[in-house]
């Protein structure tokens, strides 16, 4: 009852937040297309995420680097196996909790149903991202699964089946474990664009109403706190476009990626950069990290 009490409240929050129970971005997503298109995305989903990226989530050994360790001893095939074999023990763990109908289920096929209706690509981890809400619910099956067959090939012995379970729950939380030692030892800010460097210069040392040309204008926001656009598009004249929005501080710095790299977008390295650097009467350096290639230049109006 009150898992029903808070999924109402956050539902009415967000309608109350956003003017929509759905965002307008999302039904967008699920609700164009004809029903052709929509069955094929849908499938598309499942594909993907069957595709090492589910079995990946739970067990975190898959990636490139294992297939080509495998590969190199002719082993290729290895990975392919379990990833069927993870597959099949987590199908059959939803299988045997279905009959068991109750919030937890319920909430989980919403949300699967949910992911699986609007396009999300097969890039990076972008679909891993989307798992994390129902990893719980995830490694709950593929026990439940687990379990049921190391009690079917143990059922002359409840004990080893009961230590057998035990152990490789173990032996399932150590790449868990290792994994969490080495985001507290190199934790994912390290292996990201710093968007601090040189905004958070800007927040401290700009007028309030100072308006902001960046690269990543959004996401940059938090650490500038002042008003942001973005680079112009290509073909477009740069020295208009900074009067016509009336840009007064341009921070020049990578792409947010990961992992973290110094080197500049190919359009702002050629073209923007040069003309900020040979214009000295218009444009100031007040911030410059040459480690990390990020530079703030003053635009200077009145010249």
């Amino acid at each position: 009852m009150i898992a029903i009490i808070i999924f109402i409240i956050g539902i009415f929050l967000q309608a109350w937040i956003t003017g929509s129970f759905l965002s307008t971005g999302y039904q967008s997503q699920v609700f164009s297309g004809s029903i052709f298109e929509k069955v094929n995305q849908v499938w598309s989903n499942v594909i993907g995420y069957a595709n090492e990226v589910l079995s990946g989530s739970l067990i975190p050994i898959f990636g490139t680097r294992l297939d080509s360790i495998l590969e190199h001893y002719g082993l290729g095939f290895v990975p392919f196996i379990f990833n069927i074999i993870i597959l099949f023990i987590l199908a059959w763990g939803i299988f045997i909790t279905k009959p068991k109908i109750n919030w937890m289920n319920i909430y989980f096929v919403i949300y699967v149903f949910g992911i699986l209706s609007f396009w999300n690509p097969n890039v990076g981890s972008v679909k891993a991202r989307f798992l994390i809400p129902i990893l719980p619910f995830l490694y709950f099956y593929f026990l439940q699964g687990l379990n049921f067959f190391i009690q079917k090939f143990s059922q002359v012995n409840p004990h080893f089946a009961t230590h057998s379970f035990a152990v490789l729950t173990i032996l399932l939380s150590l790449p868990l474990l290792a994994r969490n030692m080495q985001d507290i030892q190199n934790p994912a800010k390290n292996q990201i664009s710093d968007l601090s460097l040189g905004a958070s210069w800007v927040a401290e040392n700009s007028p309030a109403d100072s308006i902001i040309m960046v690269n990543e204008p959004v996401p940059v926001y938090p650490h500038v706190q002042r008003k942001t656009i973005n680079f112009p598009k290509d073909g477009q004249d740069l020295m208009r476009y900074l009067d016509n929005q009336g840009v007064d501080y341009i921070i020049i710095s990578p792409l947010l990626q990961s992992p973290r790299s110094p080197d500049l977008e190919p359009t702002t390295a050629n073209q923007i950069l040069p003309i900020l650097e040979s214009m000295t009467e218009l444009f100031t350096l007040v911030y410059e990290n040459d480690e990390y290639n990020v530079f703030v230049y003053q635009y200077n109006h009145e010249n």
